[in-house]
């Protein structure tokens, strides 16, 4: 079994995140797009990604590359699931690479297809499977992509979440940067992570002109952004819009997109946001308190630079388990049934820390 210490922080808010969209104002709605939120190893991601208060938006909208192999074993989709409630209705999620390992485990995760049409405030918007055919929309994803712009009509926009930025190839101007923009590279079919020559231009976007003609504003959300640069849009002549984020773990600075929507005057604003300030962290301090290992089978150990006076362990939805005011170095983890759990350590100087503990027998 591979350990993994997460890193530890100051928070300021309740332990356990809440459903996507219950702390948002009902008057505007706020949608998040975030992308590339992995790291080198599973299950941990991007430590700033997995402290962002998403109960404040609506939607969120994953555009791939959540973990380092997201599907590949329950205990990782546990925890991606924790931080991105992966089976809310209102979470999208768009695969990337190094989501598909296990495909059935991501679908049953979600209760969805990998591709998938969702209305909501009055917004269309569809999920497309860039991986699903060597960066091509084709068979079903292109059927359900005609269908949605055969019928869209009350739609004041539609957007579609993709994790391959596949409007970059065959446009001169676009596909010049690609080596500079894209994450993966163009590349031969062979290549999983790379962007090959696909049917954007041929099919997909005079479908897209077709609805923009009808009045409804397209967006083309794509997510495998990150490594080279962390934001990228260019409006089209047509009025069509691409944009994209991403995240490259263990950097500062990194960015998400927060789409503000005014349902009344059916308008829809973005603007590109540090992810820090979206945190539910106002401090951070890395390795104050380290837990090993974790996951934890059995006993679970933490070191400290400072004396910790006690630890509570609660559940993902924040009610309390066990609390320890004696604090020994270990905690035991035979009790707890397998998923996660927040341990809370309260420090002499009066500081809280809160870590994730992954529990796997």
């Amino acid at each position: 079994m591979n350990f993994v210490s997460f890193a530890t922080f100051i928070i300021v808010t309740n332990v356990a995140h809440s459903q996507i969209g219950s702390c948002a104002n009902s008057t505007t709605k706020s949608y998040l797009h975030i992308s590339h939120s992995r790291t080198q190893a599973n299950p941990k991601m991007d430590s700033i990604a997995e402290l962002v208060n998403y109960c404040n938006f609506d939607m969120l909208l994953l555009g791939g590359d959540l973990a380092w192999e997201t599907s590949m074993d329950q205990l990782t989709l546990d925890h991606v699931d924790s931080v991105y409630s992966l089976s809310d209705p209102n979470t999208l999620w768009t695969f990337g690479n190094h989501d598909i390992d296990d495909v059935p485990a991501a679908l049953n995760r979600t209760e969805r297809n990998s591709y998938y049409a969702y209305y909501k405030n009055g917004i269309t918007f569809l999920v497309l499977n860039t991986q699903d055919d060597f960066s091509n929309i084709s068979g079903g994803q292109l059927t359900l992509l005609q269908e949605v712009a055969d019928t869209i009509s009350s739609s004041s926009h539609l957007i579609i979440l993709h994790h391959k930025l596949i409007w970059l190839n065959d446009n001169g101007v676009l596909q010049a940067g690609v080596d500079t923009i894209s994450n993966g590279p163009m590349g031969a079919t062979s290549c999983t992570y790379c962007l090959h020559e696909n049917n954007f231009y041929s099919v997909v976007y005079p479908i897209l002109k077709e609805v923009s003609n009808k009045g409804t504003e397209v967006i083309c959300l794509g997510g495998d952004l990150g490594f080279h640069q962390k934001t990228y849009d260019h409006l089209t002549d047509d009025n069509i819009l691409f944009i994209a984020s991403g995240i490259k773990s263990s950097q500062e600075n990194n960015i998400g997109i927060v789409f503000t929507h005014n349902m009344n005057e059916k308008e829809l604003t973005w603007e590109y946001k540090e992810l820090s300030e979206l945190s539910q962290a106002q401090d951070v301090e890395v390795n104050e308190v380290v837990l090993y290992p974790n996951p934890s089978d059995k006993l679970c150990y933490f070191n400290s630079s400072k004396e910790v006076r006690s630890l509570r362990i609660y559940d993902r939805h924040g009610g309390l388990l066990f609390e320890d005011l004696r604090c020994t170095n270990f905690i035991d983890t035979e009790f707890l049934h397998n998923g996660f759990y927040y341990v809370q350590f309260r420090l002499q100087d009066g500081a809280t820390f809160v870590d994730k503990l992954l529990v796997h027998h």
